[in-house]
């Protein structure tokens, strides 16, 4: 019998939102509550937007991000009846 266990977190469980570069250790940490823009490249030189089509779509984990103080607030506030709930793979 195989047993899996999942870790369930809320938005107000997030404590850090962290980007790591995919070609060296560099990682930049920042608050959900208060995440800046997201460089576009580590402190190495290495580019964080690659490629022609990649400036249309980094907009995307911007807004991502952005999205975390936004719907922190909004939950913090009680005015939404349901809560949003991750679901991980126990690590």
């Amino acid at each position: 019998m195989t047993v899996e266990r999942r870790i369930i977190i809320g938005l107000d469980d997030i404590k850090a939102v962290s980007f790591e570069c995919a070609k060296c250790p560099f990682k930049i940490t920042m608050s959900p509550d208060n995440v800046a823009d997201i460089p576009a490249h580590c402190a190495n030189g290495h580019d964080w937007i690659i490629g022609d089509n990649v400036p249309m779509l980094f907009p995307l984990p911007q807004a991502f991000v952005n999205s975390f103080e936004k719907l922190r607030s909004v939950v913090a506030q009680g005015t939404m009846g349901f809560r949003i709930l991750l679901e991980i793979a126990e690590p």
